[in-house]
């Protein structure tokens, strides 16, 4: 492992000597020229007593001057810098102002940040140390590179559409790049709602979320759920995906598993029966409806970078209403046929009332408006707030479907030569 001294051994002597040393000589015309910068940092920090900031990069110490001035002596700045002369030079410059609330600190403020990032906090606590390596660092952007989500001009690395959708940090980059696996040799048209959640499942996120399973099954359950996949379409090459990135053999079978619950879960079907289903093989001592209800759920919270970073993959791809639809499905439970009722019914309805409501066939704004209260009450528990939502989700329809029918009337008479 390399040590951050051996890393930035170039910027180390260079700021520790000849460069160092002219900054702190040209210190006062320095500060009067970033003067608006300092200001502008202030006002957007707005650093208040009591508070504890870090500077890095703190040179010699103007921003952490005004920082610890704000904080007060309640509160507590570190000021981290590379360059020995210029932090000797803010330490003298605190001293002469009176000001005692300032630690400063010699290191390369590019690995001590990640050193005491939250990314270098889990990996210690999981492995028991983290050491900066640049072996490492060079494996992990040659990674990003290969999968699209970096891009080299000029001798800088600069993000693709990829690397902003993974800096968002709505999911891992681990996941980013575990869903690019997945989607990007598929064509446009295998692309489908059991793929997506297939694929899904593969996540960082969704690894986390716990579900039954027995684990001394080596056959049933790892053919059982591979089985159901395929034959609601899902890829082949998905199933590698499936087993890759694992520390336990059970752990593929378990991903697809997760994926056949969620299809089971928007079938409608009662939750008594899809617990039947998935526990046939046993593995679950306390039932699973709760495991089903949380991978539905963690998988709504994916599928939407999924659907971005299949539709950068394949341009011209476009799976909003689709993915629109299945977190509908996924959210509630529900079949298709029950989805535009519940655009504006949402949870008002439970999912046992989506569900009588779908065998009725009282699940269209037409069908509902024609129907007699009592119909819409049998299937309600006899609720009369709940009549209520389902005769004004049918009017809410019924607008919507209004207003598409006049986007798409002509606005010219047949053309005649």
């Amino acid at each position: 492992m390399a040590t951050p001294e051996e890393i930035n051994a170039d910027m180390l002597a260079f700021w520790n000597g000849k460069g160092g040393d002219t900054w702190v000589a040209r210190q006062e015309h320095t500060d009067i020229t970033l003067t608006p910068v300092t200001d502008a940092l202030l006002a957007f920090a707005a650093p208040r007593a009591g508070e504890r900031v870090v500077d890095i990069g703190c040179g010699c110490g103007a921003p952490t001057l005004e920082f610890a001035r704000a904080v007060g002596p309640s509160g507590r700045v570190v000021g981290l810098d590379i360059s020995e002369p210029m932090l000797a030079e803010g330490e003298r410059r605190a001293s002469a102002a009176g000001i005692a609330n300032v630690d400063w600190r010699q290191a390369d403020p590019a690995t001590a940040a990640l050193e005491a990032s939250f990314g270098a906090f889990q990996e210690t606590q999981r492995s028991g140390q983290w050491r900066w390596s640049r072996e490492d660092l060079a494996s992990a952007l040659a990674d990003l590179q290969r999968h699209g989500l970096t891009e080299t001009k000029d001798g800088k690395y600069h993000l693709t559409p990829l690397g902003r959708l993974a800096g968002q940090g709505l999911c891992e980059v681990g996941s980013v790049v575990r869903l690019i696996d997945c989607l990007q040799p598929l064509s446009p048209q295998q692309i489908c709602d059991p793929t997506l959640i297939a694929a899904v499942q593969t996540t960082v996120e969704l690894n986390q979320v716990l579900f039954p399973i027995n684990r001394k099954s080596t056959q049933k359950e790892p053919q059982a759920w591979s089985q159901e996949l395929r034959q609601q379409g899902v890829p082949n090459s998905i199933f590698g995906n499936l087993q890759r990135d694992i520390s336990e053999p059970h752990e593929g079978t378990l991903r697809a598993k997760k994926a056949v619950a969620c299809l089971l879960y928007v079938t409608g079907r009662p939750m008594e029966e899809i617990e039947r289903i998935l526990t046939q093989f046993g593995g679950a001592f306390g039932g699973a409806a709760g495991p089903i209800r949380s991978v539905a759920a963690r998988t709504c919270d994916l599928l939407p970078t999924a659907a971005d970073i299949a539709e950068i993959l394949h341009p011209g791809l476009d799976l909003a209403d689709r993915v629109g639809r299945l977190i509908i499905r996924l959210d509630l439970g529900i079949a298709g046929p029950a989805v535009d009722l519940a655009r504006h019914a949402r949870t008002h309805l439970s999912r046992s009332d989506y569900a009588r409501l779908l065998k009725a066939q009282l699940v269209s704004a037409s069908t509902i408006q024609a129907a007699e209260d009592t119909a819409i009450l049998a299937c309600v528990d006899g609720d009369n707030g709940k009549l209520r939502v389902a005769r004004e989700a049918a009017e809410a329809m019924a607008e919507v479907e209004r207003r598409r029918a006049q986007r798409v009337t002509p606005m010219l008479e047949p053309y005649k030569a």
